[in-house]
């Protein structure tokens, strides 16, 4: 995985079984903060078993949760 860009697979275990998305998320993905792992789930990067859904949606053991993360946006510097 590249942590900047390209997609994650998760699973959730029997301990996370009930869980929202976006703490799942969240804490399996340290480098993201869940506000910015909320923002991923509202504009359909994140995915549970192909569907988009929720963050407030609850996780269960077998499924798989697909975590696209978009390339960073880089911002043009314009010299004065």
């Amino acid at each position: 995985l590249d942590a900047d860009s390209g997609t994650v697979e998760l699973r959730p275990t029997r301990d996370d079984t009930g869980e929202r998305l976006d703490r799942f998320v969240a804490d399996a993905l340290p480098e993201f903060s869940r506000a910015y792992v909320q923002e991923l789930i509202e504009q359909g990067h994140v995915r549970v078993d192909g569907f988009e859904r929720k963050p407030k949606f609850k996780v269960t053991f077998g499924q798989v949760v697909t975590v696209e993360v978009p390339e960073p946006e880089v911002e043009e510097i314009v010299p004065e």
